[in-house]
């Protein structure tokens, strides 16, 4: 169902009124940067934009991203592995914080017993 959405560009503001377009599945993981989020991409690359991190999740499709802390979004493609038992997910190389307020709707999303 997503699928097509993935591979279609969305407008995101990047700096005052100019508007950057983003492809969904270029997405690895988005984390709160001061006023700014800031988006990394599959080549590695980050851009800041300027918009909340409740407002980006609302705008990208729950099937393919979820928020893991306050600071975080991943895209669920993107994770390389989950270590349970000290609740950080792998990205891109990186550890990222499974945050307990997060935890349970990750683990239920994704099948896991909490």
């Amino acid at each position: 169902m997503y699928e097509h959405i993935l591979d279609k560009p969305i407008l995101l503001p990047h700096k005052g009124n100019i508007y950057k377009p983003v492809i969904l599945r270029d997405i690895i993981y988005a984390k709160v940067d001061g006023a700014y989020i800031v988006i990394k991409y599959v080549n590695g690359s980050t851009v800041p934009f300027e918009l909340s991190m409740s407002r980006l999740q609302e705008m990208l499709p729950p099937t393919h991203f979820c928020r893991i802390s306050r600071n975080y979004l991943v895209s669920i493609t993107h994770i390389d592995f989950l270590e349970k038992n000290n609740h950080t997910i792998t990205i891109s190389k990186e550890s990222l914080p499974l945050s307990e307020n997060f935890r349970k709707e990750f683990y239920a999303r994704y099948l896991l017993p909490v």
